[in-house]
């Protein structure tokens, strides 16, 4: 796939007060906490500015958080040495959510393990301004409540970089949901505020007994994620979310991305999502609330459940709703072999028992083929709007290659479909909508199909044209 630059459409400045930390404490130039693991058993901080060591404990999370709570009020830098750091309690830090901290934690080859069942690692509460970098967590894998590895709440300007996170329930988690926890591993959402302003680059998220990634939050950037083996690859409520290079393979409960929130906008680029339970790239709105500028590009999505891709408008509560999901670009994208679990179409805009509808849609240059004959469809379009489609090739489904048919609340109206190749499907095209005469298919090569064009009987009223077959 091709690479984009990433240029998120939020710039963001991090204040990281003291960056040039040299090899040598000696060295840093401004505040900061050095940790190290001692040869006495003891976890060791040490400060920068005095060289001495200012506190120590049997237990790293002590120690951790320490140096988190007394940097001083225009924040600092904390550096974890090379080792393994044996988590018995929670990292908590807690500000308030209008003061800056400017807190920067720096990892060199340091790995922190979660060593108490159902335990949090790393919970930053109410901050600003906080980059986390080069750390390796480990959970214990037997979580069976809402505690993650990092748990960011209530926080704004973070960037999580460079980090690997293996086994725990959710390993990241933006305004997770529990604000009265009853598990004393979780620590709890004190601020009312949303977190936002959230990058995650560099992240590889694996063995969740849930997500690897879970976001709730207002604006969230991700790039070059890693998340597989999990129950669900990642999940997001955020207001905006841009997802570009992401590796999502044998998520195993769910789906390899999911976003639900999106009312801003939902950008997912480069992404290959292959063999997760349900849908590869799932993108709907179960909020009650209109999606508008989704943008879907450079896909792939091989041996998924159900759909390799999947739009939908699940939000609107009733047919009168005005809940919608409008503008949407969906481009340069294969889908093959899907439905391995059950016979959805590989990639599904819209569903016929949707209350609400999709309008303006414009997909381009997209591969769906079916190599096994497992019972399914290629495309469907249904309870849609105004869709174009061009430089589309579906091909060796036992089912249909295209299905456009109305949906049980809203019928589908104004589709254009354009240089389309149909090869080796049951039916080439089957139309089933009341309204035929909106329905326009054109310079399209069929080949092999049992059927080129199914229209039933009881739709035939309208006018639909064909175009030009060859």
């Amino acid at each position: 796939m091709k690479s984009l630059i990433w240029l998120p459409t939020v710039s963001l400045i991090f204040v990281l007060p003291c960056l040039s930390i040299a090899v040598k404490d000696e060295a840093l130039n401004c505040h900061a906490f050095i940790i190290f693991p001692g040869g006495d058993g003891l976890y060791k901080a040490k400060d920068s500015a005095t060289g001495e060591v200012v506190f120590s404990n049997a237990d790293a999370s002590r120690v951790i958080e320490y140096a988190l709570n007394n940097t001083t009020a225009s924040g600092g830098n904390i550096v974890l040495r090379e080792g393994i750091y044996k988590l018995h309690t929670p990292v908590v830090l807690s500000k308030p959510y209008l003061t800056p901290v400017n807190i920067t934690i720096i990892g060199y080859g340091a790995k922190l393990k979660v060593m108490t069942h159902n335990q949090c690692g790393l919970v930053f509460n109410g901050c600003e301004n906080l980059t986390v970098k080069g750390l390796k967590i480990e959970g214990r894998g037997d979580e069976t409540v809402e505690v993650n590895l990092i748990r960011i709440l209530g926080c704004r300007s973070v960037l999580l970089r460079d980090i690997s996170l293996n086994k725990g329930w959710d390993l990241i988690a933006i305004d997770s949901w529990s604000t009265d926890p009853d598990y004393p591993g979780i620590a709890p959402c004190d601020y009312p505020k949303a977190s936002d302003l959230i990058y995650l680059e560099n992240i590889k998220a694996t063995k969740a007994n849930r997500d690897g990634v879970y976001c709730f939050a207002g604006r969230v950037f991700m790039r070059d994620m890693f998340c597989c083996g999990n129950s669900f690859g990642i999940e997001s409520g955020a207001r905006y979310l841009e997802l570009d290079r992401a590796v999502l393979i044998d998520n195993y409960g769910w789906h390899g991305v999911w976003s639900w929130g999106g009312e801003e906008g939902v950008r997912i680029t480069n992404v290959r999502a292959c063999g997760n339970k349900y849908h590869g790239v799932c993108v709907t709105n179960p909020t009650n609330k209109s999606i508008r500028d989704i943008i879907i590009s450079n896909v792939e999505c091989f041996n998924n459940g159900q759909t390799g891709l999947m739009v939908q408008n699940t939000g609107a509560q009733d047919t009168e709703s005005g809940v919608v999901i409008e503008n949407v670009v969906i481009s340069n994208v294969i889908l093959r072999d899907n439905a391995r679990l059950e016979p959805w179409p590989n990639l599904l805009i819209n569903g016929v028992h949707q209350k609400g509808i999709i309008r303006n849609v414009t997909l381009n240059n997209i591969i769906i083929e079916e190599r096994n004959g497992v019972d399914h469809d290629g495309l469907e379009i249904s309870s849609a709007i105004n869709v174009v489609g061009s430089n589309i090739i579906v091909k060796g489904h036992p089912r249909s290659g295209i299905v456009i048919r109305d949906g049980v609340h809203h019928p589908t109206n104004d589709v254009l479909l354009q240089d389309l190749i149909i090869d080796s499907n049951h039916n080439g095209v089957y139309v089933r909508c009341a309204n035929t005469g909106s329905i326009l298919i054109r310079d399209c090569i069929m080949k092999n199909n049992d059927c080129d064009f199914v229209v039933p009987e009881d739709k035939l009223g309208g006018s639909l044209e064909r175009g030009q077959g060859r």
